[in-house]
């Protein structure tokens, strides 16, 4: 499943995986604009959208700092 459409995201490659996170978009209720703080990956070898767990050094979920 493709990531849910956004604008000012990040993105790079690193070898054939294309990364994407956060942005600007609609949030859970889909009528609110929202920060989005989700990873996304596209493998552009196979063609398919992998959703990666990012966690930190202790292995807890990533999560947007305010």
């Amino acid at each position: 499943m493709p990531p849910q459409p956004r604008s000012y995201h990040v993105g790079c490659t690193i070898g054939p995986g294309l990364f994407t996170h956060g942005g600007f978009g609609l949030g859970a209720d889909g009528f609110t604009m929202t920060v989005l703080s989700d990873w996304g990956m596209f493998d552009l070898g196979l063609s398919v959208w992998i959703k990666p767990t990012v966690t930190d050094e202790f292995g807890r979920p990533f999560e947007l700092q305010s």
